[in-house]
């Protein structure tokens, strides 16, 4: 493991059109669809970050507007100052304290402390806003879903979506566990079957010494988040509901507005096939009929919803796809209040893995270009 006060190295930026043009693009699409009508929002731009990242697995803004980024290929933490400047990185390769293999998530736990969730190793890293490690926790349980959701309950536990596959190895089941940490370990201490989950359908190919699977594209799945006071939400890419899960894994809340389906098209489609490295994959150990084959699986209609993220509000902002026609780099984001209300909509250039982190009135979140170059940018909310 490695502290160090140097960061990423500063690289020239490749950004998106649409960033260069921010301040006349990005705004508020005013909404009054809830019982009190909507608030006035918009964001403008900050700086973005003048770094180079392998792949951004997770983000979270401290209070006084410092950014945390989590590399998974460079596997660390670096804190950057709301300047922009670098504050500390944390991490290395490894299995030992303060080391990772395959960090997949970064969250905020009690006391403010940052959180590194490590797949492969199984364990949990906590380390405070100075760069400092505080502990490092293995734990049994199941496979946690990818992206990642979880966070902390009001009590202390620790409250994760996981897999369980002993259901079925192409539609596994769905737990939400509670863990506790004590010491050097985290034990579960509840497990709730989440039974109503709908995974995508799964295309496999059966040959005479090869078997392979992917999920056919644009077909629904699950999304997953765990917001800043432990509540568990599910939704799915092909409606428009949110649900808020209860502790016991029953629903507590149902929320959404109504989304028109949009068409995808041949050339939807086409772009699909041509970009997934699944696909390529298949074309490659099966040939063109099987690739033909799935593709005649994939749905008429795209997806309505690509992600859902929460600010230390209690919102709830739910990330569309981008429209299929105007700016293509802009994604609309729905944002409900803690009573399912929607509150506002507002333009923003993100993807939706790794999510979004909200917080002390800043958005940050990564922007994708074409050659898939990250670029960790900001924006503060105007209310």
């Amino acid at each position: 493991m490695t502290v160090s006060t140097s960061g990423p190295a500063s690289a020239a930026l490749r950004l998106p059109l649409a960033l260069m043009v921010l301040g006349a693009v990005v705004g508020c699409d005013a909404t009054r669809d809830g019982p009190n009508g909507a608030s006035t929002l918009s964001v403008s731009a900050l700086p973005p970050l003048g770094a180079e990242f392998g792949r951004v697995a997770g983000l979270e803004v401290g209070e006084d507007g410092a950014v945390y980024v989590l590399d998974a290929l460079n596997t660390n933490v670096t804190a950057f100052a709301p300047d922009g400047t670098v504050l500390w990185t944390f991490g290395g390769r490894g299995q030992g304290p303060g080391e990772f293999e395959q960090p997949a998530a970064l969250f905020t736990g009690p006391g403010d402390n940052l959180w590194i969730v490590d797949t492969r190793t199984g364990r949990l890293t906590e380390i405070d806003r100075s760069g400092v490690l505080r502990g490092s926790y293995r734990g049994a349980g199941p496979p946690l879903v990818e992206p990642v959701a979880i966070g902390f309950s009001p009590d202390g536990l620790i409250r994760a979506v996981g897999l369980d596959f002993s259901v079925s190895l192409e539609e596994p089941g769905a737990v939400l566990v509670e863990y506790e940490v004590s010491g050097e370990t985290m034990s579960p201490v509840g497990h709730m079957p989440l039974p109503f989950v709908d995974w995508p359908q799964v295309y496999t190919y059966r040959g005479a010494d090869v078997t392979f699977m992917m999920p056919v594209p644009f077909d629904g799945r699950p999304l997953f988040g765990v917001d800043r006071s432990g509540r568990a939400h599910y939704a799915e890419t092909d409606a428009s509901t949110i649900q808020r899960l209860s502790a016991d894994g029953a629903t507590a809340l149902s929320f959404g507005r109504e989304l028109e389906s949009v068409p995808l098209g041949a050339d939807g489609r086409a772009a699909e096939l041509d970009r997934s490295e699944d696909v390529e994959e298949l074309l490659r150990v099966a040939g063109p009929a099987a690739v033909e084959e799935m593709a005649s699986l994939i749905p008429d209609d795209g997806p309505l919803l690509e992600g859902l993220f929460f600010d230390d509000q209690g919102n709830v902002w739910a990330l569309r796809p981008q429209p299929r026609s105007g700016e293509a780099s802009l994604r609309p984001v729905d944002i409900y209040d803690g009573g399912g209300d929607l509150v506002g909509t507002v333009d923003l250039p993100l993807v939706a893995d790794p999510r979004p982190a909200v917080r002390n009135g800043m958005v940050a979140g990564v922007v994708r270009d074409e050659l898939g170059v990250e670029t960790v940018v900001r924006f503060r909310i105007v209310r």
